[in-house]
Formats: C-alpha cells, structure tokens, sequence
C-alpha cells in the first residue's frame, strides 16, 4: 500500500441509534475545516412492511445555514435498497449493493467511481479490520481510515482521517463506509456478507 505524504483532515464521527445515524464533524486543527456531514434515518409503513430512508446533509458546521440533501439511502425492511447520489448531474441512482461489491479477500468490500469524467471508473476498496476500516484507491494508495474509540470511559465516537480533498469522494466514502458498517453490524440480515 502507498501512504499520501500527511492527513488531508479528520472527521469525528457521533454516533447515533444505529450504524447509518450519526453526525461527522471536521475535528479541531483539521486540515480541512468546517465539514459537517449529518446521517438520518426515518421509517415510513408501506403496504409491504416498514421502509426506511437515511438522508446524508450538510452545511457549514460553524454556520446556522440549512441543511443541504446531498444522498439518499433507501432500506427496505432490514434489507439494502437504493442509493441516490444528488450532487452529480444527472443525480445516480443505484442498488445499494452496488456500493459495495464483497471482493474476494475476506473482510473488503469495493465500489466502482469516475472521478475523472473520462467514463473510466477506478476500483475502491474497504478494508475491515475488528473496528477500524481502510480505503484505499487506484495503486492502492491509502485514501482514509476510520477507527472506532475503544475506551468505555468516553461515548461512543470515531475518527476518520482522510487523505484526500475531493468533496464527492469524500461523500462516497462516508456513503460506503455506513453502507460497510451495518453489512458488519448486529442489525445486518447478511451475516459474514
């Protein structure tokens, strides 16, 4: 694996009820700062049984302006759905699934993305290791990793550091990462996916 030269920023991650609730905030002294991603999750009942829909916004974490929707994460039940990515033109929409594809070494998982605008997508992978995740890009170039807080002193948070600066990747990323964490999670219908 290639290492970038330093840490581009860092995400403190509050968590929330479950693996696709939570609140990442730029962390103190981050190289990229004033980020402020919110993850929300809310069911509706359906002729078919309960829907659930997480809705992925932002704004400035030091302002007061309003929320922005950038992604759209639909469930079904306790099954993936959808995915609407709103901030590409056109908008995508895509299976759930499709963002994170099982690689064949355990415990990765992989998605496809031109951020290039060439029409050629690059493969990038999650890598799980017990409470933390790496991503990693094309070369397998470390791009993130994310790592939960083992102390039971403290609440329930994470840390995610980045290496990178592309605002879209780094809302894929978090799309991806919570897609990752509850296929890993108590609550995931697919055990060992």
């Amino acid at each position: 694996m290639s290492y970038p030269p330093s840490v581009s920023g860092s995400l403190i991650f509050q968590d929330g009820a479950t693996e696709r609730d939570f609140i990442a905030v730029s962390a103190q002294r981050s190289a990229i700062p004033d980020l402020y991603y919110e993850f929300k999750t809310s069911s509706t009942l359906t002729g078919n049984g309960s829907q659930l829909q997480t809705v992925v916004q932002t704004r400035a974490a030091s302002g007061q302006a309003p929320l922005l929707v950038l992604a759209q994460m639909e469930w079904t039940s306790r099954h993936l759905g959808n995915t609407k990515i709103l901030i590409t033109r056109p908008p995508v929409e895509m299976t759930s699934a499709s963002f994170c594809i099982p690689a064949k070494e355990p415990g990765r998982r992989y998605f496809l993305m031109d951020l290039t605008g060439s029409g050629t997508k690059s493969q990038y992978v999650w890598a799980r290791d017990k409470s933390s995740y790496t991503l990693t890009g094309p070369g397998n170039t470390l791009l993130a990793r994310y790592e939960r807080n083992q102390t039971s002193s403290q609440p329930p948070h994470a840390c995610m550091d980045i290496f990178f600066h592309d605002k879209t990747l780094l809302l894929m990323a978090l799309v991806t990462l919570t897609l990752n964490r509850w296929l890993d999670g108590p609550n995931s219908p697919y055990p060992n996916a």
